[in-house]
């Protein structure tokens, strides 16, 4: 599992409550900490703002898993819980750059996972591995820029279609 930086490590309690604050957000709840988050960002320069965004990214996608598997099984004692974990590079550019190889790989390490689960009984799963044909075209952005934008939209294309024809337990 990635080992997050110790800058983004120290910043877990300021993260959390800002995950807090965007969620009410993002249903409606207006609160002093979703407005305090929310000004705190306006109020910061654009390199700092960014920052700040890259680093509750990076927190997100280390304990996204987590707060679902929390909200699954609160008052549930006899529930279970298998982890079942994807990481990807979080560096820029992405090491290695993407290709029709990688793609085959991902598609086959899901297939793998989804067929433990299955093995093991799983009867609930959270899937929620946030990678979409916008993720993979930005990957590609970064690492190849003299890819043209149709072959990047094509190579992204085809690992989503991939994740989604070779996965099936």
């Amino acid at each position: 599992m990635e080992l997050l930086p110790p800058v983004i490590l120290a910043r877990q309690d300021e993260l959390n409550a800002a995950f807090v604050a965007l969620d009410e957000l993002d249903h409606g709840i207006d609160s002093p900490a979703d407005r305090a988050i929310d000004q705190r960002i306006k109020s910061m320069s654009p390199s700092d703002s960014a920052s700040c965004v890259r680093a509750m990214d990076r927190w997100g996608g280390y304990t996204h898993g987590t707060g679902v598997a929390d909200a699954a099984l609160a008052g549930n004692p006899q529930a279970e819980l298998v982890i079942a974990r994807m990481e990807w590079w979080h560096g820029s550019p992405p090491v290695p750059c993407w290709t029709r190889e990688l793609a085959h790989r991902e598609a086959a390490s899901i297939r793998d996972q989804l067929h433990f689960v299955v093995s093991v009984g799983v009867r609930v799963i959270n899937m929620s591995w946030g990678r979409h044909e916008g993720s993979y075209r930005r990957n590609l952005e970064q690492c190849a820029p003299a890819m043209s934008r149709a072959a990047r939209t094509a190579l992204a294309r085809y690992t989503v279609a991939m994740r989604r024809v070779r996965t099936t337990p």
